[in-house]
Parts: C-alpha cells; structure tokens; sequence
C-alpha cells in the first residue's frame, strides 16, 4: 500500500529512525558519525523545534536534540524535487 510506502509511511520510519539515533546517544557515543535522510529530512528537520523539546526529557544526552539534528544529520533532496521547497519565502 502507498500509505507504508513511499507515500508516508517511509518517511515516517527514517525520520523516527534518526530520532531514535539520536536519543538512543549513538552520536555521544560516536560524535563524528554523519547520517544522510534523503527527501528533506524525512520529516525530522520540518519538525526539529519539536523534536528538540525532547531535550528536557533526555537528560543523559550530552547536547539537545536540535544540535545534533544540525551537527550530526545532512540532508538531501533526494527525489523530491519540488521547486517551492528550494522557494525562499519572506513574511
């Protein structure tokens, strides 16, 4: 089904994925670990201020979630290659 798939589904899971890395102290553990997510992050970077309130509940990770987002995740395009994403806007 395409909901699981690439639909939704898939990006989903990387993103949790990498979410998971990250509190699971992996990049403690390895700080020099780069990670690639295709497809802008896989809906981590969209929602990374979300992500990162999970910093107060994670106190045995030596940075908050957000700095590793930054530090530690690349992102790439990576087959979605939606001009309005590359479309800066200004309020």
């Amino acid at each position: 089904m395409i909901l699981s798939a690439g639909g939704w589904g898939w990006h989903a899971e990387a993103g949790l994925a990498a979410l998971r890395l990250i509190l699971a102290g992996t990049f403690d553990r390895h700080p020099d670990l780069q990670v690639i997510l295709g497809h802008w992050g896989e809906m981590l970077v969209p929602f990374a201020d979300r992500a990162d309130l999970l910093s107060a509940a994670s106190p045995h990770l030596q940075r908050r979630v957000l700095d590793y987002i930054t530090g530690n995740l690349n992102v790439t395009a990576g087959g979605v290659y939606a001009e309005r994403l590359l479309l800066r806007r200004t309020a």
